[in-house]
């Protein structure tokens, strides 16, 4: 007797209906198996997203490196590795780097109409990369051609400038009511307290304008930059000699350097260069590789938590596929001794399985996508399974997710129905019709 496809299907899904209960309980173990795994690489994709997100606001080729940190032997002597024009112009020679700049911070007060600044830390850095290292929200950049000293600033420095001592007790204030970008500030180097001292050599006064505001991240958390170009603070150096020597300022050294890598690949190699050439280096791709593997661990685990409910759910469904053999065996007999062929008595059994895999697999992703909905609904920051999520995070089940699970679940069914319809097809028509 020949059975075709769609008998095959009818006669297993009619199957399925005679034993419903049994039928949905099945069906019920590859739903919560099918959610679990939906469910836990959301959660993962979600995080990584989060992850990724993060990354967007890095620069991933930039290299930072100290200066005077460590010791070289030279001449048979220690000695203090210096970032000085000599090492910068031997970054430059290292293969695959695009820009090195200098970055030297020079501790100078000032003063403002009627207020002054006791400590400004003001970072000087080549005028042409100034636009690299700060973001403006209003003004425009410090110009190469500008025969005065112009400066840009973050609103944070604002707040350096006080009347009285009191101003600085003061927690709620954020500077003098200036126009900023229409101010000329006096600005000197050392600090005021040295200038008190008639032991120590006088700054000379500098006038410099502020040209732009740096960006910063809110009203409630202003930039705290101050930004010059190299050029003037090495003519403010030269023109101060004496006092500069005595607070141990050197023309041509540098606190630091930004080394940039032509791209991300090539970070590492560089690193290690200039770590051979004795300095300190850091890049942000050293804590991204570490991000990275606990991001391949985390999603490992929540990949096998899902699958571990899955396999419960295969043992579910091989438990009631054998149970309806044993239960089917006159049913079984039958079919045989009518002459229907083993393949077809075996995909009987196989479609069935497939079908309770198909039914908890769409069940599966309907209730994962209600699951996400909820979870995504107004949540607060949190921490889950040792992943931290942002505040009204969106719990990302893309559409090769879902299409994913339900294969899964179809699979699972098919393996979990494999040893039961093979059973099936080995029972002698006799014994079973007798049975």
């Amino acid at each position: 007797m020949a059975m075709k496809t769609f008998d095959i299907i009818y006669l297993a899904a009619l199957n399925l209906y005679r034993r419903l209960a049994r039928s949905l309980l099945t069906v019920v173990g590859v739903i919560i198996g099918t959610t679990s795994i939906v469910i836990m690489i959301a959660i993962g994709l979600t995080n990584l997203a989060q992850f990724n997100e993060m990354l967007e606001g890095t620069e991933l080729t930039k290299i930072q490196v100290m200066g005077d940190s460590r010791l070289s032997h030279s001449a048979g002597n220690l000695q203090a590795l210096s970032l000085n024009d000599a090492a910068i112009s031997a970054l430059y020679e290292i293969e695959h780097v695009d820009k090195v700049i200098p970055l030297k911070s020079l501790q100078m007060y000032a003063k403002a109409d009627r207020y002054h600044a006791n400590h400004l830390n003001v970072v000087a850095i080549p005028t042409e990369d100034i636009k690299i290292m700060a973001e403006l929200e209003k003004g425009s950049y410090p110009s190469l051609e500008s025969p005065t000293n112009q400066v840009i600033m973050g609103m944070g420095i604002a707040g350096q400038f006080i009347q009285t001592e009191d101003d600085y007790m003061n927690r709620d204030y954020m500077g003098p009511d200036l126009d900023w970008l229409n101010t000329h500030i006096d600005m000197y180097l050392g600090s005021e307290e040295r200038g008190d001292d008639s032991n120590t050599p006088s700054s000379r006064r500098y006038i410099a304008n502020v040209v732009g505001i740096i960006e910063g991240e809110s009203e409630e958390n202003p930039n705290y930059d101050i930004y010059i170009g190299l050029d003037k603070a090495k003519k403010v150096i030269q023109e101060n000699h004496r006092l500069a020597r005595e607070l141990n300022i050197e023309l041509n050294s540098y606190d630091m350097a930004y080394v940039y890598a032509d791209k991300m690949d090539n970070v590492k190699s560089i690193v290690s260069t200039i770590k051979n050439f004795g300095f300190d280096a850091y890049s942000d791709t050293e804590w991204i590789d570490e991000m990275q593997r606990q991001q391949r661990a985390q999603q490992g685990q929540l990949a096998a938590i899902g699958f571990i409910s899955l396999i419960v759910s295969a043992i579910g469904i091989a438990n009631t596929m054998m149970t309806g053999v044993l239960e089917r065996r006159r049913e079984i007999g039958v079919m045989k001794v009518i002459g229907v062929a083993m393949d077809k008595i075996r995909s009987v059994f196989l479609v069935e399985a497939a079908m309770i895999g198909l039914i908890g697999g769409l069940a599966g992703v309907i209730l994962s996508h209600i699951f996400a909905y909820i979870l995504s609904t107004n949540t607060s920051e949190t921490v889950f399974l040792g992943m931290y999520f942002r505040e009204n995070m969106k719990i990302i089940i893309p559409l090769w997710l879902d299409m994913a699970s339900i294969g899964i679940a179809i699979v699972v069914g098919i393996v979990a129905g494999i040893f039961p319809a093979n059973r099936a097809t080995k029972m002698s028509p006799l014994d079973s019709i007798r049975g």
